[in-house]
């Protein structure tokens, strides 16, 4: 399985989207009692849009969301260092 992503403008940032698909996923992620292996990462790039990851384990729970979201297969973001958004806290160091 790959991890996900998705893109937001820094449009889409400044109108709260980034939220609205972070709160979407918790709830998902809380619904299906927060499986150790999903997580959702972001990572802000330098012209305030953000990238958001999702791991393989949190793409099996929210694919339709995913979807909804535009999200594209991409590579383990672990050089990035991404933040953790939702997830169990040790979530990078055992998806990394």
């Amino acid at each position: 399985m790959s991890w996900y992503k998705v893109k937001l403008s820094a449009e889409e940032v400044a109108s709260g989207k980034h939220q609205n698909l972070q709160d979407e996923f918790d709830i998902l992620f809380l619904a299906n009692g927060g499986p150790q292996d999903a997580a959702m990462f972001s990572d802000r790039l330098s012209n305030s849009e953000l990238e958001v990851y999702f791991s393989p384990g949190a793409r099996r729970l929210a694919k339709a969301l995913i979807a909804k979201y535009s999200g594209v297969p991409c590579e383990n973001p672990s050089g990035k260092k991404p933040a953790l958004l939702v997830g169990h806290a040790n979530a990078a160091g055992k998806l990394f």
